[in-house]
């Protein structure tokens, strides 16, 4: 039975290693080319960052004074918020995405010696 089935595992085992070559490279390229665009958005995220703290700081004199509305200075605050942190996480976010790809390629690996054991 063995003698049978020894092509269809030789077969399996290269589609396999391509599938792991296919995850490892695409892993490689996603975390190279998210790089660039990291260090943008940490620049972007300190800029807006400094621009919604000084916003924040005038929106709340004039919510002191009556001029504004409570419910705009917190909308503001949340969205400004929201985005700076968007934009200072995009480190973590592209090594999240290059770990589950890498992962995926480990599971073909591990997937190929459990079929030959």
């Amino acid at each position: 039975m063995a003698v049978v089935l020894l092509p269809f595992k030789l077969i399996a085992t290269v589609l396999l290693y391509i599938l792991k070559i296919v995850f490892k490279t695409i892993s490689f390229i996603v975390f190279g080319c998210s790089l660039p665009f990291v260090l943008l958005s940490d620049i972007i995220g300190t800029i807006l960052g400094l621009i919604s703290a000084v916003g924040l700081a005038g929106m709340f004199i004039c919510w002191r004074f009556g001029d504004l509305d409570g419910k705009t200075v917190l909308i503001c605050a949340f969205t400004f918020g929201i985005l700076s942190a968007l934009f200072l996480a995009a480190e973590d976010i592209a090594a999240a995405i290059e770990e589950k790809l890498s992962d995926a390629s480990d599971f073909f690996g591990y997937l190929i010696a459990d079929m030959w054991t």
